[in-house]
């Protein structure tokens, strides 16, 4: 039971760090956009921490490098289905607790 404990709170620390929800929740609902694209939308990132999220994000599989078509020398990125799950259960929770919220 200890090894699964530590298990799952070494992937939520994964998740939790600064960025990491904000990026997926705006991969979400924008579908898929490139570094620039990326980091405009989330005010206050920089290059470099937008780029360790990006690397660390696909290394777990939540998000994917897709290359532009030829002559266009720009990737872009994108929720993989588990990122896409991962949104939809964070939106439920955030949901969830808003609708509580009005409750009191």
């Amino acid at each position: 039971m200890k090894n699964k404990k530590t298990r799952l709170f070494i992937r939520i620390s994964r998740l939790n760090r600064k960025w990491n929800n904000e990026l997926l929740v705006t991969l979400f609902f924008k579908q898929q956009l490139n570094f620039n694209a990326l980091k405009k939308n989330i005010k206050g990132i920089t290059s470099k921490v937008l780029a360790n999220r990006l690397k660390k994000l696909e290394k777990y599989s939540f998000i994917k490098k897709i290359e532009a078509p030829p002559k266009m020398i720009r990737w872009y990125y994108k929720l993989t289905k588990r990122g896409e799950k991962f949104v939809k259960s964070l939106l439920d929770v955030i949901n969830h607790g808003l609708g509580e919220e009005k409750k009191q």
